[in-house]
């Protein structure tokens, strides 16, 4: 498990996103990971929130595919 301090790296985040924004041609996954940020936050900070099963299940599914793709980014460079 990899994680930075996206305050600290900021640019570096950046650049990824647009890598992965230029991957798939649109914004889709960009707001994708937006939106599971915005979720963990909420499941972080307020613990009455439930994340159904079916959106577990998707986000895993999609982010299996993410660390794919990145893996073949990287590995590009």
């Amino acid at each position: 498990q990899m994680q930075i301090d996206v305050k600290e790296h900021r640019s570096l985040v950046g650049r990824f996103k647009k890598l992965l924004i230029m991957k798939f041609g649109d914004e889709t996954l960009a707001n994708q990971m937006n939106t599971w940020r915005s979720m963990r936050i909420k499941c972080d900070y307020y613990p009455d929130v439930e994340i159904a099963e079916e959106m577990c299940k998707s986000a895993m599914s999609d982010a299996a595919m993410i660390i794919h793709t990145c893996k073949n980014l990287v590995e590009e460079f």
